[in-house]
Formats: C-alpha cells, structure tokens, sequence
C-alpha cells in the first residue's frame, strides 16, 4: 500500500504517493525539522493513485516555473535537471500538458533550490503548491 504525507493542520499534501517506508522517514524528517508544523501518513487509494497521472494544460504559473528553472545548478545525480530540461521542451514544442504528479514535483524542485531563483513571488507559490 502507498502513503502520502500530509500536513495535519493544513491537510497540504507534501509528498506524491509512495510506500509506506519512504513515507515513514519522509514523515520523521519533517517532523523533526519543523518546528511549529506537524506531519502525518495517510494511506492512497489505487484510484487516487491512478488519477493523478491523467494530463492537464500547464498552468501559466507552471509554465513561469519551467522558465525560471533553467539557469539552476543542480545537484548531481539527483535527476532533477532532467525532469526540468523535458518540462522546457514541452514549454518549447507547446505540449503544455502536466499530470498532478510531475506538478507536484515542478513545485518541489522550485522550492528546493529557491536560494538560487531571485523572484520571490515563484518562491512563494512554490511554498504553497510542493507536494513534498
């Protein structure tokens, strides 16, 4: 079975589905880093799972995150760059369509490296819109 994590107060889903072991130490880790949230497990369904991999246009926000995301050093190995670089190629070839999954994940990787994007605004609606 697969869990997300999930913020208590909020209910903001901070992770996409994944097993129950990852979402464990996922949980653990934000728990223990944030001090004033707390975090819980939250079992997915498979027909929740299924749904979130149906396409939707990318919204102009996404679209805006694509863009910013292409002067950033990324960490090696982590994939990230990879996943930027085929998001700006459907940006490009204007494939605008996005699954809830990789929006959750464009969100994530905003915030993860926002100490390199200078536009606080893109920082902010990342804060809002991660999964993680």
């Amino acid at each position: 079975m697969n869990y997300i994590v999930r913020n208590k107060i909020t209910k903001t889903v901070m992770t996409k589905p994944v097993r129950s072991s990852l979402a464990h130490e996922i949980c653990s880790k934000l728990n223990r880093t944030s001090s004033n949230q707390k975090y819980e497990l939250a079992p997915v369904s498979e027909s929740a799972e299924k749904l979130s991999n149906v396409l939707r246009p990318m919204t102009e926000d996404e679209i805006y995150a694509v863009k910013n995301l292409t002067g950033i050093n990324y960490s090696p190995g982590a994939g990230h760059s990879d996943f930027v670089n085929s998001m700006l190629l459907k940006v490009q070839t204007n494939d605008l369509n996005i699954s809830e999954k990789q929006s959750a994940y464009l969100w994530f990787i905003v915030f993860h490296y926002r100490a390199q994007i200078s536009d606080a605004s893109l920082i902010s609606k990342a804060e809002k819109n991660k999964a993680y």
